[in-house]
């Protein structure tokens, strides 16, 4: 239950997580409700369904591995090597990190063939460029290096990403800096998926056809309006 409180408009998750979805992502359900304690209006929550072992069962999944980057934390930088709960709660992983250590070390390797090819066995990468395509459609400058979840599925190496707390969408402060840019430059791990030009125009590929396609903008101000 979310109070929403920097999200005056009351449907940002509504609309954020629907976004998400549309792109190709797992996403939380959510609905909107008017909260009363003692018949005293308390105001407007949204209810998000919480990501843990049941979000995967009643999908017909099963998570091996669940990670959530804490505060600007999910860098994927190589210092998280050192300690991986510095950069990310652990929510489950029976295996001491060994994945997400592998990922880490491979995103933080000079860029090469065997790079490439190392990691697209670690990284689902056309998850990760729909999640990055689906916060370029929102802005959401908020979800690099922060508020986003990993995990591996059963019966694979690859992570995926799942979007979360969506509160900072649809904000353009240039002032303050807070536009997520085209190729989320300056992230360890865009910039070692960028360093590769077929995943540059893979992801331009991806973006175009969620905004002209998937979800055109008649489509998005539809579905706002009717929150």
């Amino acid at each position: 239950l979310s109070a929403m409180g920097v999200d005056k408009t009351g449907i940002k998750s509504n609309i954020g997580f629907y976004v998400y979805k549309k792109a190709g992502l797992l996403g939380s359900e959510t609905s909107s409700a008017a909260v009363y304690l003692n018949g005293k209006y308390l105001g407007l929550y949204s209810f998000i369904e919480s990501v843990d072992a049941d979000f995967f069962k009643v999908r017909g999944l099963k998570a091996q591995s669940l990670y959530k980057a804490k505060l600007s934390g999910g860098t994927f930088k190589k210092d998280l090597l050192q300690d991986i709960k510095a950069g990310f709660t652990v929510d489950i992983e029976p295996e001491n990190h060994v994945h997400l250590i592998h990922l880490i070390e491979t995103l933080n390797e000079e860029s090469s063939t065997e790079n490439r090819e190392k990691l697209e066995k670690l990284l689902d990468i056309g998850n990760f460029l729909q999640y990055l395509a689906a916060s370029n459609y929102l802005n959401n400058w908020d979800s690099v290096e922060n508020n986003f979840l990993i995990y591996r599925g059963t019966g694979t190496e690859k992570f995926q990403f799942l979007p979360w707390d969506l509160d900072h969408q649809f904000e353009n402060r240039m002032a303050n800096s807070q536009r997520i840019e085209l190729f989320a430059t300056g992230w360890t791990i865009s910039d070692k998926i960028f360093s590769y030009p077929e995943y540059q125009t893979q992801y331009l590929e991806i973006l175009t056809n969620l905004l002209n396609k998937t979800l055109p903008t008649s489509e998005f101000i539809e579905r706002c309006n009717s929150e």
